[in-house]
């Protein structure tokens, strides 16, 4: 089974996927975080070469930060989101 994007489409089940932490998308989202621009430059650089991934709790974690969910769900678009489940 694939993993849904925010946009509704599936990747692949073997894609290669980067999993980006919190830290790194808080620095890409803001322009004034002194990490500003490497995050930038890290996230431009391996777009174009993988997927993208964030996890349920790296979501959860930008959502507490004084986002809304479609603000959150707008600055990701791109990046997959993976759940995480416990057996």
């Amino acid at each position: 089974m694939g993993r849904l994007l925010f946009r509704g489409r599936v990747v692949a089940k073997d894609a290669a996927v980067i999993l980006v932490d919190t830290s790194l998308i808080v620095a890409w989202m803001d322009p004034a975080h002194r990490h500003h621009q490497e995050c930038w430059a890290a996230i431009r650089h391996w777009a174009g070469r993988d997927s993208l991934a964030i996890s349920s709790i790296t979501y959860a974690e930008l959502a507490a930060g004084a986002r809304t969910r479609e603000a959150v769900d707008e600055a990701l678009h791109g990046f997959t989101r993976i759940d995480c489940h416990s057996n």
